[in-house]
């Protein structure tokens, strides 16, 4: 039985690191921000934090790629692809916030982060090349 609760406890633990090396968080060049915790992550992306310190409003962008998406909001916001757009239908509904825009690629995702200066959204770590900023996520 104790073994049987270690291994749960390291698949707990381990779960929400192994789908962090599947995106990268990325941000606008002039960001000056270079990490960001992961609880400021999941409060950007349900809403519950508008701007960086140094006063930029934060404009949050999703993805549409199934995958990509479901390591995302899992790993940051610890809720399923389901569970978070109903939390963003439940918030639009009530007046209590709005989606975060949704792209279709990661082409896309770092064009609209390298043209906006309050710009964060995930992309492949491959994609995020040098016209954006990888946050470390701590």
């Amino acid at each position: 039985m104790k073994k049987l609760i270690t291994a749960l406890f390291i698949v707990a633990v381990a779960l929400p690191n192994a789908y962090a090396a599947d995106f990268a968080l990325i941000v606008n060049q002039s960001n000056p921000e270079n990490s960001i915790s992961r609880g400021d992550a999941k409060s950007i992306f349900l809403g519950k934090k508008s701007t960086w310190p140094n006063g930029v409003a934060i404009k949050p962008v999703l993805q549409k790629k199934a995958a990509i998406h479901k390591g995302f909001t899992k790993a940051i916001t610890g809720k399923s692809s389901k569970q978070y757009a109903n939390f963003w239908r439940k918030a639009t509904f009530t007046g209590t916030g709005v989606s975060p825009k949704s792209l279709s690629s990661d082409a896309e995702v770092v064009t609209f982060v390298a043209a906006n200066a309050g710009a964060i959204g995930y992309v492949s770590p491959a994609a995020a090349g040098d016209s954006v900023k990888t946050l470390q996520v701590q």
